[in-house]
């Protein structure tokens, strides 16, 4: 399922006139994303969930380690949510915003320490909430990787 989703993650870009592509040795990211108009290379970790509840995801996790390796600039992490069988949604989230997610206790780290855990929770079709914090402004919303936060 990991597999596909990054291949959906990367049909989608493509069909948006996105050079991207999959790196033949996988080191942690998923995806390169070319924007040649700005010169740009974005790195993309895709993550994907299934709904436990029709307003709420199941846990993502990403390691602590991985999270702390991608501090560079221009690394997105792409939610694919499966909410019911061939209805998905895509929340686009840049590593700052994961970061400050996790600044203001809208994540938390597993008891391991050695994960971060989130869910997605809805309370329309529209919108997206990770803990208390809003960010239904990157669900679907592509045109992030266009702009710089």
């Amino acid at each position: 399922v990991g597999k596909s989703a990054v291949h959906l993650v990367v049909a989608e870009l493509l069909s948006r006139g996105f050079n991207a592509q999959i790196p033949a040795i996988d080191e942690g990211l998923d995806v390169f994303l070319v924007n040649l108009k700005k010169n740009e290379l974005y790195l993309i970790q895709v993550k994907h969930t299934y709904y436990i509840t029709h307003n709420k995801s199941r846990p993502i996790s990403i390691t602590v380690s991985s999270f702390e390796k991608n501090k560079k600039a221009n690394v997105y992490y792409i939610f694919v949510l499966e909410r019911e069988i061939n209805k998905r949604d895509f929340l686009i989230l840049p590593f700052q915003i994961i970061d400050q997610l996790i600044r203001n206790e809208s994540i938390r780290f597993q008891e391991d320490s050695k994960k971060i855990s989130l869910s997605v929770i809805h309370n329309s079709e529209d919108n997206a909430f990770i803990g208390n914090t809003d960010v239904s402004r990157y669900l679907n919303a592509w045109d992030v990787l266009l702009y710089k936060k």
